[in-house]
């Protein structure tokens, strides 16, 4: 059975990616600083490896990499800079890089919706354009752009082999409960303590949220369909569009809570930073190739992920 590496492993897709792969019967490496996560589960096929991704040294046979691994976006209250999201993945793309080279290990790198930034058809094939570096929100989504090229180029030049994906919204009763995580853990968490739910703008921008164990599915599956997925680009996630308001209000109502819900101005909340109004995944494409479907229902993630958390607290 394959050997794969997954970097970012303690996070909320990656501990999912390690799950399905390790109940698939691979062999599994997970790399993680766990500045974002926790430890891993114990498993007689899983090796936990505790290290920045560009300080990983591998020793071992890889048949791939899930190159998952990346410094969260910059806003108030998160640990890092622009300039550290930016230069940290420079640096572990070189690492990866040299780990698929010289192993010759299928890389599955996993990007992002960010990188259509105000675009309203999610397209793979769309033109990009993201914003002004004026804008220091904008040092993720261009990182993640340059990490496709990156990663694309070497595909093309034939010097390592693989594919990517761009991920939209998902969650998971593993998610961070803060602003990291997303809107709808955050909101859960804050309806769940009886906290103000705090929405940016009108709350009519709209948000599509997929399963993150669905997620791993699909990047799993582009993996064991590397043949017809080699070299090429995906988008993953859910189709389906909610307002953010909406998804404030279903929390209440699933959770019953006495939160109420609050505005603040996206001049308040994020600057200069135009607000995304709308993010849908166009999935046909891997629907297409990779025969993977997203039908997740967003009531039924937060049920599942408030009767989760009640049994934490």
């Amino acid at each position: 059975m394959s050997k794969i590496l997954v970097t970012g492993c303690a996070g909320l897709i990656g501990s999912h990616v390690v799950e399905l792969l390790l109940d698939k019967g691979y062999d599994v490496i997970g790399v993680d600083d766990l500045s974002y996560g926790s430890n891993m589960m114990n498993h007689p096929k899983f090796k936990f490896v505790e290290s920045k991704v560009q300080n990983f040294s591998n020793d071992n046979e890889l048949d791939a990499v899930f190159h998952l691994a990346t410094l969260k976006k910059p806003f108030n209250g998160v640990k890092c800079n622009s300039s550290d999201v930016m230069l940290n993945s420079v640096t572990m793309a070189e690492n990866i890089k040299s780990i698929c080279k010289s192993t010759g290990a299928f890389l599955i790198f996993s990007s992002t919706s960010d990188v259509y930034s105000n675009s309203s058809t999610f397209k793979e094939t769309d033109r990009l354009t993201i914003g002004p570096p004026t804008i220091r929100r904008y040092s993720y989504a261009m990182t993640k752009l340059w990490e496709e090229q990156y990663y694309m180029d070497l595909f093309k030049e034939g010097y390592i082999n693989g594919s990517i994906a761009r991920i939209f919204g998902c969650t998971s009763p593993k998610a961070v409960k803060g602003w990291s995580g997303g809107h709808i853990p955050l909101f859960l968490d804050n309806a769940m303590r009886g906290e103000d739910i705090v929405i940016h703008g009108d709350g009519i921008q709209t948000r599509s949220i997929a399963h993150a164990d669905t997620i791993a599915a699909g990047l799993i599956r582009m993996y064991e369909m590397k043949q017809v997925s080699s070299k090429e680009i995906f988008n993953l996630g859910s189709d389906k569009q909610a307002s953010v308001r909406t998804a404030a209000e279903v929390i209440k109502t699933i959770t019953n809570s006495k939160s109420e819900i609050k505005h603040i101005s996206t001049k308040e909340a994020f600057g200069d930073y135009p607000e995304i109004q709308y993010r849908f995944a166009d999935t046909r494409k891997a629907h297409k190739i990779l025969g993977v479907t997203f039908d997740d229902n967003l009531d039924d993630i937060i049920k599942e992920m408030y009767e989760a958390w009640k049994i934490e607290k």
